[in-house]
């Protein structure tokens, strides 16, 4: 979740910045001078981008930040790690690119190339196993190599964020959104001057880095699962993993995520599934800043929903197995066992859920009753069911939020859209396991927000009137809500839907139109999350989850 808190946005703001003249990097609160510098030099590369200067955006950086692999506050130990010597020459005397370059980034740009490691081209993870479900191979926007203005633009903006903002702030309880937001406006055409706008908006709500209580190593790494005070050292700790690995990022994804005897890769959905949706960016993006970024959510969110994926025992033969998930949730929905649980939806719910030994049983019973034998097809069906879940389901129990789509569905749809691009990485071993945990994420989430009907006539019946995709995307863009990071990312998701399977009933050019065309913010809280929004926001109630503000020309 993302949420107005206090602290500030600020590419230009007081955290950790490099200073170029001077080789010390300190992971302490900087002095007042340092944050002024900091402010200053970072407020050139907004300027530099609102102006269209790429080259000068990039110089100005370089300047601000480094950005490099390593990380922002272990200079100093990054060098006796490094046993201070030179780093090694590639045979073409290539090595490390200029965001690559840490250790000579005080350097003047002109000579930064003879200081640069090559990165080697992996095959993907995919490649690494066969079989397992096939999906097309969807298209990496490269960020970090394209030329373009706007692709400068995103790679500056992300590591801004990466630099400025924490991962998990408003109390270690809410999600730091940036990359998705700009990531999907980017896939959707948005130009340097919408990015930059996307990024401010998302970026009044963030919180500043914050020390941890203290450092973490290899051999203890494990220790501090699920402690989300130390998201900082995490992110210093996955940073000097990466120099380690050679700068190469997918290594360094494969170890953390997919080795061990209780792989992360197994609970990426607890945090509401965010470390599952950044890990989904950051190969949709191609960028290790994110990726980085999505390792630390993974650690610092850990909780015991890994058991169900780790130990066999949860996966037992169902009495009554089904194909398809329509009918299973629709088997949820008027199971008894389920009444009187909760009074209202919202989050929260899940926790009580789970202490309920019978309702627990009964939710691992329907998780289990998903009988995959056409695995391939299955998973096209369950992204259906997934925008069903957000679309065909909103407005139907609630008819005070007509126009209110649930904040926590919508979650089940952006998971989804990162499983079908992590398909395609992914060793084919992990293929039904990593499907099978979203599914039990979409068990937990519909049981706790109460169960609604799922109407699908409420897609299929959408007039389009010559409205399609275009459409769509200008309201992402361009429309009162366009800086919501959910319903950006929700229309996109739907979108790319579409193209990955074909869209011949047009069921989700339908939805996403009925989306972009209604929507009015978020409901499905619980009642704990509400008075925060009204004491916190304008009044909204999707406020503090993400910025919103008026249509271009307001």
């Amino acid at each position: 979740m993302s949420s107005p808190a206090t602290g500030g946005m600020a590419i230009g703001g007081a955290g950790y910045a490099y200073n170029p003249d001077n080789q010390a990097m300190n992971r302490e609160t900087m002095t007042s001078d340092q944050a002024e510098n900091a402010r200053q030099k970072s407020a050139a590369v907004m300027e530099a981008l609102r102006s269209g200067e790429s080259g000068a955006a990039d110089k100005a950086m370089g300047q601000s930040a480094g950005t490099g692999g390593a990380s922002l506050g272990t200079w100093a130990r990054l060098k006796n790690k490094l046993g201070k010597r030179e780093p090694t020459m590639a045979a073409d005397g290539r090595g490390l690119d200029d965001d690559d370059s840490v250790l000579f980034d005080h350097q003047p740009a002109t000579h930064r190339t003879m200081f640069q490691f090559r990165i080697p081209s992996l095959p993907t993870w995919h490649a690494l196993g066969g079989g397992g479900i096939r999906v097309p191979k969807p298209e990496v926007h490269d960020v970090e190599e394209r030329p373009e203005k706007r692709a400068r633009t995103l790679k500056h903006l992300l590591k801004a964020n990466h630099i400025n903002h924490s991962i998990i702030y408003n109390d270690l309880r809410f999600h730091n959104h940036t990359p998705h937001i700009l990531g999907s406006a980017y896939i959707f055409g948005a130009q340097s001057e919408q990015l930059t706008e996307v990024y401010e908006a998302e970026g009044k709500h963030l919180e500043p880095w914050k020390d941890s209580p203290g450092e973490i190593s290899k051999h203890d790494w494990r220790d501090f699962l699920g402690k989300r005070q130390y998201q900082r050292a995490y992110l210093d700790f996955f940073e000097d993993q990466l120099v380690s690995h050679g700068y190469d990022w997918q290594a360094l994804l494969r170890e953390f995520l997919l080795e061990g005897k209780e792989p992360l890769i197994n609970n990426l959905i607890a945090g509401l599934g965010h470390p599952l949706i950044h890990l989904g960016y950051a190969q949709e993006l191609s960028s290790r800043t994110v990726a980085i970024e999505s390792l630390v959510l993974a650690t610092c969110f850990y909780n015991d929903w890994h058991v169900f994926l780790d130990d066999p025992k949860y996966t037992k033969p169902s009495a009554s197995p089904s194909d398809s998930l329509f009918t299973i949730v629709e088997r949820i929905r008027h199971d008894k066992v389920f009444d009187g649980l909760f009074d209202r939806q919202g989050s929260d719910n899940i926790d009580t859920l789970l202490s309920n030994e019978e309702a627990a049983a009964k939710a691992l019973e329907y998780w289990n009753q998903w009988d995959l034998k056409k695995p391939s097809e299955q998973f096209a069906e369950s992204q259906k069911v997934a925008v069903a879940l957000v679309v065909a389901a909103q407005g139907t129990d609630h008819a005070e939020r007509s126009n209110k789509y649930d904040f926590f569905a919508v979650h089940l749809l952006t998971t989804s859209h990162a499983v079908r691009i992590l398909l395609s990485w992914l060793p084919s071993k992990y293929h039904i396991p990593l499907v099978r945990q979203w599914w039990l994420f979409v068990v937990l989430v519909y049981i706790a927000q109460m169960r609604p009907t799922v109407n699908i006539d409420r897609i299929k019946l959408v007039e389009l009137e010559g409205r399609d995709w275009k459409f769509v995307i200008d309201r992402a863009l361009k429309g009162r809500y366009r800086t919501d990071a959910h319903y950006v990312k929700a229309l996109r998701c739907m979108h790319e839907a579409s193209k990955t399977w074909g869209d011949a009933n047009q069921y989700y050019l339908k939805a996403a139109v009925k989306m972009a065309e209604e929507f009015d913010g978020w409901g499905g809280f619980g009642p704990r999350e509400v008075p925060e929004e009204v004491h916190h926001g304008d009044g909204r109630l999707a406020r503090r989850y993400s910025g919103q503000g008026g249509a271009l020309g307001e």
